[in-house]
């Protein structure tokens, strides 16, 4: 009987998965990226029809921003509730958000994922998503899209 226990955190310890990477290391600690030969205009029309491209909704696109409200599903508003906010929490979003600035000829992306809930009584909450495993697949996105590492 006195050996189940460290048997159970053995396997237990053994089953966790293995730390994911990520994909750059960058000066803000979000994903970023650097394009050449396209005007900030014109990249932010490209980041906004990606957003469009997936079903998600733009909420404001300028020559220097855009931001997308991305569509949720019903196990990550359950989620969303339960982790960052509590069952009475409403008005629940994830947004992507990315921020373009001209240096030198070259635009530099940076971008930035959250959820945001609204709280009883009007109080709002964020969430960054800041994990490589949630930060990862929007820096794969700025370099398939012709981003460069930073």
């Amino acid at each position: 009987m006195k050996y189940i226990l460290p048997f159970i955190l053995l396997i237990a310890a053994c089953s966790q998965p293995a730390p994911v990477a990520r994909i750059a290391q960058t000066p803000s600690g979000y994903p970023e990226a650097v394009f050449s030969g396209i005007s900030a205009q014109k990249l932010a029309d490209k980041l906004a029809m990606s957003c469009v491209s997936v079903g998600n909704l733009v909420v404001n696109q300028t020559q220097t921003q855009v931001k997308c409200d991305t569509r949720m599903s019903d196990a990550q508003i359950r989620w969303a509730k339960a982790y960052v906010g509590n069952q009475y929490a409403s008005d629940i979003h994830q947004y992507i958000q990315y921020n373009l600035t001209k240096i030198d000829g070259q635009v530099r992306v940076q971008a930035r994922e959250w959820i945001q809930l609204q709280m009883p009584y009007g109080q709002i909450k964020k969430s960054d998503f800041t994990k490589p495993e949630l930060t990862n697949p929007l820096q794969e996105l700025l370099y398939e899209m012709g981003g460069k590492p930073v």
